[in-house]
């Protein structure tokens, strides 16, 4: 409740300060149908995947400006606790109550709050929300799987006659509440466009167990080279070519490096990438994309040292928990995946066959491991999922609308209506 006063008399005083401010409000009751039982807080990225993409029961939504070039966003979703939703609600329905009717309110908001100014050539960003690099639908660099990252993120563009250049700052800490995780992430990142094809260059880089100085968060330094202690760093490239409705994309990650002059006995070779296509249509957009990572992509074995992103969950009917979601691709490594896609603005399409192999980020990562198993992977033996995700909407305020994942035998649908409406203060 606490939390609640606190946003909404922020709201009131950002309020008296903005020239346009907007509240958007949106009812979606829904219910779950089912083939399995849900009795038991998820353990990993995967089993958190339909609370995450949970659409609240209602939510409130505060937008305001000074002008064309600024914004500050607000969202208040009211969501079931965690717990309360798999522990006694069994997953059907996204309703915020108890049994008895008792209000159990996710208290892990807001999801997004953040101010963000955008006057050429610069942009900045501040606060939380989610982050992504790349064109694909998943990203080995930043991937917006993750529910939220607390951030700081700005950019730089020049137009030139010869092409345009850009440049991209984040830095990304996660909460306090998952201090035991002690992580800092800053990742920079160069791009240039010439004519219709674009590519980037960036590095993540990833700092444990100590207070960052500011040789750490300086936005122009190529971090690879300073080697300061308690780091890991990958280099990251992408590229885009737009060819009238087509677009082509890729990514590449590069977590570790193993020289020919290096002993066998130093860590291997870690890797990921990606390519895909997308044609846009006149109603529906369709594409495929492949996904790679190697065995030991993200991994380094000791304490903080891999490339995840910790999420703390607050948990009123059972203990506090903290989710790694990877920083990238949200299967991680030892991983190949092959996707395909259709899109409209009534309907999704979505199909993914997953070939994971038997390593995973809790691997033991030591000399013992590395010469036990294949650089490359997937590592036999090999589980295979194939899950298809379907999304329907028909209407229009209200909206009827059904999310649906199928993942092998499993089948997990969300039936509900969704109404909108707004409220403005000029």
């Amino acid at each position: 409740m606490k939390r609640f006063f606190v946003m909404f008399l922020l709201s009131f005083i950002l309020t008296s300060v903005f020239s346009e401010v907007n509240f958007d409000f949106s009812l979606s009751p829904g219910i779950v149908l089912k083939n399995y039982e849900t009795n038991k807080i998820p353990e990993d990225v995967v089993e958190w995947e339909t609370f995450d993409y949970l659409p609240p029961f209602f939510e409130i939504t505060y937008t305001a400006s000074s002008g064309n070039n600024d914004l500050f966003y607000l969202s208040i979703p009211i969501l079931p606790d965690a717990s309360v939703y798999y522990l006694e609600n069994n997953g059907l329905h996204n309703l915020p109550i108890r049994k008895d009717f008792i209000p159990f309110v996710d208290s892990d908001i807001p999801y997004e709050v953040f101010y963000e100014i955008s006057s050429e050539p610069f942009d900045l960003s501040i606060g939380r929300r989610k982050l992504k690099w790349g064109e694909g639908s998943y990203s080995l660099g930043i991937n917006d799987r993750i529910p939220h990252m607390d951030h700081l993120l700005f950019s730089l563009n020049w137009d030139t006659s010869v092409g345009d250049f850009g440049y991209e700052y984040v830095l990304t800490i996660p909460g306090p509440n998952a201090s035991d995780r002690n992580k800092t992430f800053v990742a920079r990142k160069l791009s240039s466009e010439f004519f219709s094809v674009m590519f980037e260059m960036g590095e993540i880089t990833l700092l444990y167990n100590i207070t960052p100085n500011f040789v750490d968060l300086n936005p122009f330094l190529v971090y690879h080279n300073i080697y300061e202690p308690s780091s890991n760093d990958a280099g990251y490239l992408s590229s885009t070519i737009d060819l009238k409705n087509y677009t082509l994309y890729s990514e590449f990650l590069l977590d570790q490096y193993q020289l020919p002059t290096e002993s066998q006995s130093s860590p291997p070779n870690a890797y990921g990438f990606m390519i895909g296509g997308r044609k846009k249509g006149q109603k529906i957009d369709y594409g495929m994309e492949f996904y790679k990572t190697s065995t030991w992509l993200y991994n380094k074995g000791e304490g903080n040292e891999d490339f995840t992103y910790p999420v703390w969950k607050n948990l009123l009917l059972a203990e506090d928990k903290t989710i790694n979601y990877f920083l990238g691709f949200p299967y991680g490594p030892d991983v190949e995946l092959f996707k395909i896609f259709l899109e409209s603005e009534h309907f999704g399409i979505d199909y993914e066959h997953l070939v994971k192999g038997t390593i995973t980020i809790d691997t033991p990562y030591n000399e013992e491991e590395w010469q036990k198993y294949s650089i490359h992977g997937p590592v036999p033996p090999t589980t295979v999922e194939n899950i298809l995700r379907l999304d329907f909407k028909i209407g229009n305020n209200p909206t009827f609308f059904t999310q649906s994942i199928f993942r092998n035998k499993d089948l997990w649908m969300l039936v509900g209506l969704e109404y909108t409406f707004s409220l403005k203060i000029p």
